[in-house]
């Protein structure tokens, strides 16, 4: 790093410190409009926001959500993702499916056939079927 980009980064950190300290140490948290923004940064589902520490099971993080989703996410952006928005609500709707067969341990082709070309009742039956049921 050149010593002019690490003279500007000081002066900005040091300029950034003396308007926020500042201003820190002049917010009240007890004071009604604070209140009123935890209130709606919290939202409707604030009991849902700590679920983890009254279920021992629930994890803290969304991360296995968010590694669940990634190799879409990177198809999309190595791909330019879809020309419409039917497009991408099938693209949706193929990667569920994909992620479904993976999580219950299925052969995707099959499970993609079975779902995309018999009739809803056999559709739905693959869908909820156990690996170890018949």
């Amino acid at each position: 790093m050149s010593t002019i980009k690490k003279v500007n980064r000081r002066k900005f950190r040091g300029e950034f410190r003396g308007f926020r300290n500042p201003l820190f140490r002049s917010l009240s948290l007890n004071h009604p409009t604070a209140e009123v923004f935890r209130q709606r940064l919290l939202g409707k589902e604030k009991n849902q926001w700590f679920a983890f520490l009254r279920h021992p099971g629930v994890p803290p993080t969304n991360n296995h959500a968010e590694q669940s989703i990634r190799p879409i996410v990177i198809m999309r952006k190595t791909s330019f993702g879809t020309r419409s928005q039917r497009g991408s609500q099938r693209h949706g709707i193929l990667q569920s499916l994909t992620q479904t067969a993976k999580r219950q341990g299925k052969d995707i082709r099959s499970f993609l056939k079975t779902v995309l070309t018999e009739d809803t009742a056999t559709a739905q039956k693959e869908l909820y079927r156990n690996k170890s049921d018949p």
